[in-house]
């Protein structure tokens, strides 16, 4: 396994290549895994003896700096929920294209659905503003000194949509990864 995940980081340019990688690790029994926003690294990432993970700088629209900016954020912990993506992900990372690339290669899964996630991507805009507004304020509020205690939840609500197709999942993944990691789209008629 350890093998493989530096060839294919290796051939990372060469998604012919990879093709080709990733039948020879399914053919020896290790799953390569779709991106990860808590796990996957900018190269691909070996998790264990049976399990690789896709690499985040496979994903299109998705450069450098968002990538580091991720990577740096999650440093100390993983990311726990979207709220918790929106608080510590900075500028960086909450462009529109960036969060349609992370949302459409599976990469915040974790989070929920991606139709889901696809319908809220301004709603997450806004609040990864309002954060940072927040942060980047140094004055005191009326109510912010310890008298009042602050009941508001400034926490995002994401609003549910129709689910995804799986063939529709597959496409996204096809289209920013090249490759649809998830499965086929004839997977069901085996």
């Amino acid at each position: 396994t350890e093998f493989l995940t530096s060839m294919m980081t290796s051939d990372e340019e060469n998604m012919d290549r990879i093709v080709l990688e990733v039948g020879e690790a399914q053919a020896n029994g290790i799953e390569i895994m779709r991106p990860d926003i808590n796990e996957s690294l900018k190269h691909f990432t070996y998790i264990d003896d049976t399990h690789i993970r896709f690499w985040l700088k496979a994903i299109k629209w998705l450069w450098d700096g968002p990538i580091d900016a991720i990577l740096a954020a999650r440093k100390e912990k993983p990311f726990a929920d979207i709220d918790d993506f929106i608080k510590r992900g900075g500028r960086d990372i909450l462009l529109k294209k960036s969060l349609e690339a992370l949302i459409y290669a599976g990469a915040m899964d974790v989070f929920g659905d991606r139709a889901t996630l696809i319908a809220n991507i301004d709603a997450m805009i806004r609040a990864s503003k309002n954060e940072e507004k927040k942060q980047s304020s140094s004055q005191i509020g009326l109510f912010d000194g310890g008298l009042w205690k602050n009941d508001f939840d400034d926490s995002i609500v994401l609003e549910e949509a129709k689910p995804l197709s799986y063939e529709q999942q597959l496409f996204w993944e096809r289209e920013v990864l090249g490759y649809m990691v998830s499965g086929h789209p004839l997977d069901g008629l085996k």
